[in-house]
């Protein structure tokens, strides 16, 4: 969270853990100043706890599971969201 407060990246892949929820992370990515554009993909262990609906309300763009996504279903994705967002690195 530090990193992110002192240089918000263009896209953040956050990796959650089994004792983390998803939306918990989510919020508090969203609640950094400064991150309201930044592309925010989840990647999940489980669909236990997983609220979708809330996700989609904190702009989340992608959420996808670690077991059943392969690393080109990831890159396509990341291309996928980046080629719509405005907002590029420095």
């Amino acid at each position: 969270m530090s990193r992110l407060r002192r240089a918000p990246p263009a896209v953040l892949l956050l990796n959650t853990m089994n004792d983390a929820r998803p939306v918990d992370v989510a919020e508090q990515v969203r609640s950094l100043p400064g991150n309201d554009d930044l592309i925010l993909i989840l990647l999940f262990d489980s669909f236990d706890h997983l609220d979708t609906q809330q996700l989609a309300r904190l702009n989340v763009q992608a959420w996808l599971s670690k077991t059943r996504t392969t690393r080109e279903t990831l890159s396509r994705t990341i291309t996928k969201l980046v080629g719509k967002s405005a907002r590029r690195p420095a």
